[in-house]
């Protein structure tokens, strides 16, 4: 496959419009061809989701169907081991015959990768795509990234980017209220409340 690819990936529990917009920014300002949208099995860095992987994945598929070359992908919900991201870019690098191949992060997350599993793998494999606040985030991100530089060579696009601000963990809070349609996109809160998950009430 000739192709540039982006991956993006998280517990997406549920996905909602701060995913969206993220994903929005990346694509007009890293052009790849396509992005694929992974949601974690057993992430290592957090505990196990709160919802199993099927409804996870298919309030994926849901969440991000209007944005086009965007696919949301099984391969790692589908396996039983710790999903590992430098597993998943080995793998997703033996299917590009050329082509660019991006890691999508978050500020955050971003500054947590040195200490991820095999981080010289990661940077050998991808390009990192840091999306950073319009403000009070470059000095941080700025610093790791030469620092990456220099440890690993790594290569680092850094992409200003307005989220939605919603904590998981609220908007989890407020489904259980009924609550925070507004906060998830198209089709999501339906599913969500035709599930029953996140013990989400109707009024």
């Amino acid at each position: 496959m000739t192709a540039d690819v982006g991956l993006f990936g998280g517990t997406f529990d549920p996905p909602h419009l701060g995913h969206v917009r993220l994903l929005e920014t990346a694509a007009r300002a890293l052009a790849p061809v396509r992005i694929l949208v992974m949601p974690a099995g057993r992430p290592p860095h957090k505990g196990r989701p709160r919802t199993p992987p099927e409804e996870r994945f298919a309030m994926a598929r849901l969440a991000f169907a209007k944005l086009s070359g965007v696919t949301v992908s099984d391969w790692e919900i589908s396996r039983a081991e710790v999903s590992y991201t430098a597993d998943t870019l080995r793998k997703l690098r033996a299917t590009l015959s050329s082509g660019r191949l991006w890691l999508i992060v978050g500020a955050d997350m971003f500054l947590t990768l040195p200490a991820w599993r095999r981080p010289e793998e990661i940077f050998a494999l991808a390009r990192v795509a840091v999306m950073i606040r319009a403000a009070g985030q470059e000095r941080a991100v700025t610093e790791t990234a030469a620092f990456l530089a220099h440890r690993f060579d790594a290569a680092v696009d850094i992409v200003p980017h307005t989220p939605v601000e919603i904590s998981s963990s609220e908007l989890r809070a407020r489904l259980a209220r009924g609550e925070g349609a507004e906060l998830l996109p198209d089709g999501v809160f339906d599913y969500i409340r035709a599930r029953g998950l996140y013990a989400c009430q109707t009024t």
